[in-house]
């Protein structure tokens, strides 16, 4: 009984932490676009290859979820230009955490024909998604990563269509054909 007790205290503390992380995230993204608008504006490019790396060296850190926060940077500042597709480029399970961010919101069910890599969940939850095997639910969208009408992944890229960027805000549930 006493390890049950131990780990409901754990899970609340693991809870309180993701809230605070979510919090912390949104608010990184609020001046993401604050920075793209800036960008924009000013005809400056999106990436800055030199600021990544002075951060990296700043931060004294090449976890890789450093390189995950460029990406979705690079991604929130893409996006205020409605007309652009989005392409990431890298390792596999870097793209597949990337798509989980940009698929997920809070409450999104995300429903797949077969279990999903450990990258793709990871970020799928940390945006609140939910991953949901099989499933019963009649989806908003459908996500072929194959065909590539809305996203594809081949290799070490990723694309990304503007039609989903532009409607991924009022999906509660996609379906993702692996």
């Amino acid at each position: 009984m006493v390890h049950f007790i131990e780990i409901e205290d754990l899970r609340q503390d693991l809870l309180e932490n993701t809230k605070s992380i979510l919090a912390l995230l949104e608010k990184r993204r609020e001046i993401t676009r604050k920075i793209g608008k800036i960008k924009h504006n000013n005809g400056l490019p999106i990436r800055d290859a030199e600021r990544e790396l002075r951060v990296k060296s700043e931060l004294c850190s090449n976890n890789p979820l450093l390189n995950v926060l460029f990406e979705a940077s690079i991604f929130d500042q893409q996006s205020l230009n409605s007309a652009m597709d989005l392409r990431l480029s890298g390792d596999k399970d870097s793209l597949l955490f990337a798509l989980g961010l940009i698929l997920s919101k809070p409450g999104i069910i995300i429903c797949v024909n077969r279990a999903v890599p450990r990258s793709l969940e990871a970020g799928c939850q940390l945006n609140g998604g939910h991953i949901v095997v099989g499933g019963n639910v009649t989806p908003d969208a459908v996500i072929d990563l194959k065909t590539g009408e809305l996203a594809k992944l081949e290799g070490e890229s990723l694309f990304i269509s503007a039609a989903f960027i532009e409607s991924r805000h009022r999906l509660n549930s996609v379906r993702l054909l692996l």
